[in-house]
């Protein structure tokens, strides 16, 4: 990027899916770098990352960048979504967004097996019936491991112990243990499940591991999945999900995220496809917010977002809220530097005015600091890496998006910011 001061070269892996999950591999010039490592000695790289569409040519499977958008603006589970806009009661005081913040804390969590007698489970409320074919989980260790996944049914909120399925039910396979990348797990057949009932996805090894194994999580639980076909707009209520650890005897709520997604015969997906909290940098050019195409209309009088800073920046921080046509519908200034801290916090701002946000149109929420240098710079805090980019926060219709001159707009389907909109 230009203007950096402080240039260095990572490989960060980058996951796609479009049906199936991709690995990515991307040498990046970074802006800024920050190595976080939580208690559970996963590290975790919090970074600016590089505008994916006006700045860098990519391929995905030898499919062009214009394609691969293409296919993943028309998927299966972008169509899913409905076709004539939600005309719902709102409330005042409603709060529309992505609320999860990962408590504001840094880094991933994991829930670690340390011989064959313990397993792992995800427990999660499937929203559509149908049969299922591949799981998509995140596992990392230093050896593969040989293990028995599969589905069983709900008990009292532990693992029936009956798997799923034609005999065996399970499938035997490789865990990969690699925290570049997520197993793709091929499903056998008959594993069937039905619409709002409560399932789990069983890791049971077979083998000791030498050193360790982890099943990666996206820290603390939130009792939701992002993706709601039926209503964009919110997060889809799942008070089930959930990690779950056997210790030898007895089953135990974890009160970590799971990172999962599940594949249907038919094309479909579900899950929870996050990975990681991470910081976008605000400075000088750089323009960072949220882009919304709402199903509903909403009289928005206050917005938030999940911000920090680091140092002390030369200028405040401005938001701005833009339509399709790149007209300001309002502006003002976001908070000023004696405001926040260098630790992310949850701020929020009035409207000069409540501003409508009309249902099927396009808007971007988004701060900037023209005066800010990268030494002192502010950062906004998003959701990313997804597994699967149509199963985030309102699907396709809503992103995460930057700006280097507040004129052409990147669209970073694999992120989210942690936003609320407040209505009137």
């Amino acid at each position: 990027m230009s203007g950096s001061k402080s240039i260095k070269i990572i490989v960060l892996g980058i996951i796609v899916a479009i049906g199936i999950a991709a690995t990515l591999l991307l040498s990046v010039n970074m802006e800024q770098d920050r190595t976080d490592t939580n208690s559970s000695n996963v590290t975790q790289t919090e970074t600016n990352m590089p505008n994916p569409i006006t700045n860098t040519v990519i391929t995905i499977n030898n499919t062009s960048q214009e394609q691969y958008f293409y296919k993943l603006e028309n998927s299966i589970n972008a169509k899913l979504m409905p076709d004539a806009p939600i005309n719902k009661e709102v409330l005042a005081g409603h709060v529309f967004g992505f609320t999860a913040d990962n408590r504001l804390s840094g880094g991933m969590s994991v829930v670690t097996i340390k011989n064959q007698d313990e397993k792992l489970s995800i427990r999660f409320t499937a929203k559509f019936s149908g049969e299922l074919t591949k799981l998509h989980l995140y596992f990392n260790g230093k050896d593969e491991i040989n293990a028995k996944v599969g589905l069983q049914e709900d008990k009292q909120g532990v693992p029936s112990g009956q798997w799923l399925g034609d005999s065996p039910g399970y499938t035997q396979t490789m865990v990969n243990s690699n925290a570049t990348k997520f197993d793709t797990i091929e499903l056998l057949e008959n594993i069937n499940v039905k619409e709002n009932t409560i399932y789990h996805i069983v890791i049971d090894i077979d083998e000791d591991p030498e050193s360790r194994f982890f099943m990666i999580t996206y820290h603390d639980n939130w009792p939701f999945t992002p993706f709601n076909h039926i209503d964009p707009d919110e997060v889809w209520e799942d008070n089930a999900i959930n990690t779950l650890f056997f210790d030898g005897s007895t089953w135990l709520v974890q009160d970590k995220w799971p990172i999962y997604v599940i594949d249907y015969s038919d094309g479909t997906s579900d899950g929870q496809p996050y990975s990681l909290m991470a910081p976008w940098v605000i400075k000088k050019s750089s323009t960072v917010g949220q882009t919304i195409r709402p199903y509903s209309n909403y009289l928005v009088d206050e917005f938030a977002f999940v911000v920090s800073l680091n140092g002390s920046p030369l200028d405040n921080l401005y938001y701005a809220v833009y339509d399709e046509e790149n007209t300001i519908l309002r502006s003002g200034t976001f908070a000023t530097p004696d405001e926040l801290t260098k630790k992310k916090s949850w701020h929020q701002v009035k409207l000069e005015s409540p501003l409508l946000v009309a249902s099927g149109e396009l808007y971007h929420f988004v701060l900037s600091s023209p005066d800010t240098d990268l030494e002192n710079p502010y950062k906004v805090y998003g959701h990313e890496f997804m597994l699967d980019q149509t199963l985030g926060y309102g699907s396709v219709n809503h992103y995460l998006t930057k700006s280097q001159n507040e004129l052409s707009w990147s669209k970073w389907y694999d992120a989210d910011t942690a936003f609320k909109l407040i209505t009137k």
